[in-house]
Formats: structure tokens, sequence, C-alpha cells
């Protein structure tokens, strides 16, 4: 599963046991070292919007419905 945020690319591989975590190419590891591999990945489709405590920060909206996936079933 390929993710494109613009500037940062995410890969989740299924590896048998979770999926192993590719950031920018590179395998995603944790302070001690351990590939990040979670057992469960969602996927949201959302929207932004400008922050009412500050114009200049983009705000993610994740309140209501809309489409999602994250293996099966599919989510809403």
């Amino acid at each position: 599963m390929n993710i494109d945020f613009g500037l940062t690319e995410v890969d989740y591989e299924w590896d048998g046991t979770g999926w192993a975590r590719t950031h920018g190419g590179n395998p995603h590891v944790d302070h001690s070292g351990t590939r990040v591999a979670p057992a469960n990945v969602v996927v949201q489709f959302i929207s932004y919007g400008w922050s009412k405590a500050d114009s200049r920060s983009p705000e993610a909206r994740t309140t209501g419905s809309g489409e999602a996936f994250g293996g099966s079933p599919t989510a809403t």
C-alpha cells in the first residue's frame, strides 16, 4: 500500500505478521531500531481547512463520515 503525502511517501507491505512501514524509501524504525510494522493500518481520506485558532495553520477535518480503507471490510 503506497500513500503519497506530497513531500512524504509512505509504503506499507504485509510481511506475514504486520504492515512493515517504509518512509521516504527507507525502513521506518523506532528508537530501539525495531522496524515499525503495525498489525492494522487504516487510511482515511480527509479534507483540510484553516484552523480557527490560527489562520496560518492547517487543520485536518476528521469528524463526520467519508471514505476509508484498511484491508477488509471497507470502513466508513
